[in-house]
């Protein structure tokens, strides 16, 4: 939609400006309203918190023990996937995505009787989608030099779903499983083939130590369920001697897909006079599953755009300003629903109009290269964002505003009495 500039009339504005505002409100509430959050987890508090030296995998505990909330949320696994404990001094997490503990599980390593997976059932309650998000990062375990890697190193990992019929239950089974290959999920006695599947690639770009996070989004057509069918998500299929890290699953029954998270931005106004004054909107759309973290935002105003201020942030995080017109953000939070922030930013009044217009760019690269990113690995539209701001020419200096009609009709008032007094006096003369 093209926005005009309607000069001097600010009720028309104000209209504008609220009606824009309750459409944008009534969107984010449908959007919230669409789904419902069935399970969500950050495994920050397992039964057993015991965290051997080496890292606290394997045996010191397993996934249903420590994280198992019948009636619904009921680990399967093999082998001994289990929680790891990130914050041990052998991990580095710079993003502080993980906190203290996350899940894992390995790819085998002397036997194929070792194959881990670990999987969740989730009952999509009658809405046509079950979507989710769940970050994960290669790292290599302490307890076995052969896990080491030479950072960039890329693993898969696959993400296969299977339809659970109401009243059953299934299991998970690595026997005849080679390297690498996907566990079998057994429903009934009998191996079941996915409705859907994924294959993951995971990079760990900074070392095999130093945790390195990518989310991965995810949605499931249920639309032909019947009640009490469940939708079973299983992760397997890692090289053999390869780890895997997962954190922050949220899983939710929705009526509409996922979206990518993308920046846009806008002027509120299109031309603005040297020293004057305009807001810069910068809006944030949500993935609609949950809360995208570890938002990075930084943006430098073209010159001579000078950045006064925030006048308000929906996106959480430390915002930062680097006078004269630079700007950034971290970590920021960008709800399902998305988030925005607002810049109060003026034309410098030193500059008379030097370019007639500027472009404000956010690039979005898809990693941190760019000026919109995500150090959880948040999946980004890859589209830069722009705003114009045009240069009222001939405006000479602060823009003042226009006297309303009554202070016009006072002063034309002023003006005639005082002609009334020049010419009684006879300092006003008619020319003959």
């Amino acid at each position: 939609m093209t926005r005009r500039t309607i000069p001097h009339r600010p009720l028309t504005r104000l209209m504008t400006s609220v009606t824009t505002l309750f459409t944008l409100m009534t969107l984010g509430i449908a959007s919230v309203q669409a789904q419902t959050i069935i399970y969500q987890n950050d495994f920050e508090n397992p039964a057993n918190t015991n965290c051997p030296d080496w890292g606290g995998t394997a045996s010191a505990s397993t996934l249903a023990a420590d994280y198992n909330d019948p009636p619904d949320a009921i680990f399967a696994q093999t082998a001994t996937a289990d929680r790891l404990c990130a914050s041990h001094p052998n991990y580095a997490d710079p993003s502080n995505t993980a906190g203290n503990f996350v899940i894992g599980m390995h790819g085998g390593n002397a036997s194929t009787a070792q194959i881990e997976s670990w999987g969740l059932a989730f009952d999509p309650q009658g809405e046509p989608l079950i979507n989710g998000s769940i970050q994960l990062s290669k790292i290599r375990l302490f307890t076995f030099s052969d896990y080491n890697f030479t950072a960039p190193e890329t693993s898969p990992v696959t993400a296969n779903f299977y339809r659970l019929p109401a009243g059953q239950t299934y299991s998970l089974s690595n026997a005849t499983v080679a390297f690498g290959g996907s566990v079998r999920v057994i429903i009934g006695g009998v191996d079941q083939t996915p409705i859907d599947s994924d294959t993951i690639n995971v990079t760990n770009s900074i070392n095999h130590a130093t945790f390195d996070w990518q989310t991965y989004n995810f949605s499931v057509d249920t639309s032909a369920f019947s009640a009490g069918d469940k939708l079973i998500m299983v992760f397997s299929g890692l090289p053999q001697r390869r780890y895997m890290a997962f954190d922050n699953l949220i899983v939710t029954a929705n009526n509409t897909p996922p979206t990518v998270t993308q920046v846009s931005q806008a002027f509120a106004t299109a031309v603005v006079a040297p020293g004057a004054s305009t807001q810069l909107t910068i809006d944030i759309t949500g993935n609609n599953i949950g809360d995208a973290l570890g938002l990075v935002l930084n943006n430098t105003l073209p010159t001579p755009l000078r950045l006064d201020g925030i006048a308000s942030n929906t996106c959480g995080g430390t915002p930062t300003i680097t006078p004269p017109n630079a700007l950034a953000l971290t970590p920021g939070t960008v709800p399902a629903a998305g988030c925005q922030i607002v810049l109060d930013v003026t034309w410098d009044e030193v500059d008379q109009c030097s370019v007639l217009s500027v472009t404000n760019l956010i690039t979005d690269t898809g990693d941190a290269t760019g000026d919109f990113s995500f150090t959880s690995g948040q999946n980004t539209a890859m589209i830069d964002a722009t705003a114009d701001l045009a240069c009222l020419v001939g405006a000479g200096g602060t823009a003042h505003p226009v006297p309303s009609a009554s202070i016009w009709s006072l002063f034309i008032a002023i003006l005639s009495v005082m002609a009334v007094a020049m010419g009684a006096t006879g300092l006003y003369r008619k020319s003959s």
